[in-house]
């Protein structure tokens, strides 16, 4: 189907398998949907997104941005013109960004920092860095 075919219809997860298919990653739910127009049949194959909850001030980062070493995260964030590598606790994520939780405790990301959003093989703490825009990451 076309994008713009797509439907929203709310509802509530009522079952959960604790059974996973191994070749595709796949597993049950059984929920109930609001759909007045009976256009949902029992079996019917649908994609879902589900809201386990909601941080309505959270600190949103690029998944990008993240670097990991080992189990550890960190992003590099540029302060007076260097780069500085910050460890990050993530909150909820979705397929594009990440909560940080850490956001103006000492030792976590500010605001106000810029965060270099795709970090590579040669970067690391202490370099020079000129910056394209001054606003923080935040969203």
């Amino acid at each position: 189907p076309h994008s713009s075919d797509l439907r929203v219809f709310p509802g509530a997860v009522q079952l959960v398998s604790p059974v996973v298919d191994p070749p595709n990653g796949s597993f049950k739910v059984t929920a109930s949907l609001k759909h007045p127009d009976g256009l949902l049949r029992p079996g019917l194959l649908v994609r879902v997104r589900v809201t386990l909850g909601r941080h309505e001030s959270a600190y949103l980062i690029s998944k990008r941005a993240r670097v990991l070493e080992g189990e550890r995260p960190f992003v590099f964030v540029v302060r007076a013109g260097e780069t500085v590598r910050v460890p990050i606790e993530e909150g909820f994520s979705d397929m594009d960004r990440i909560e940080v939780r850490n956001v103006g405790v000492p030792g976590g990301l500010r605001a106000e920092d810029d965060v270099v959003t795709v970090p590579n093989v040669d970067l690391y703490e202490g370099l020079r860095v000129s910056t394209e825009s001054t606003a923080g990451a935040g969203g």
